[in-house]
């Protein structure tokens, strides 16, 4: 039973985390996008370092 909820929180986890990190890759292209066309954003930049954050202490507990 214990083994079970073990294996299921790590794939809550695991999940959390690679959706972080797609979020990341998405804001570094829309960040990547709008500086070719000169369009001034802030929001990516400060997105991107708060999915780092969040990946960060997701990914920590991994053994």
């Amino acid at each position: 039973m214990l083994k079970k909820l073990a294996h299921w929180y790590l794939k809550i986890v695991e999940t959390i985390c690679v959706l972080l990190l797609v979020l990341i890759l998405l804001c570094m292209c829309i960040q990547i996008s709008c500086r070719i066309f000169t369009i001034g954003q802030n929001f990516t930049e400060e997105l991107s370092r708060l999915s780092f954050s969040l990946l960060i202490f997701w990914a920590l507990p991994w053994p």
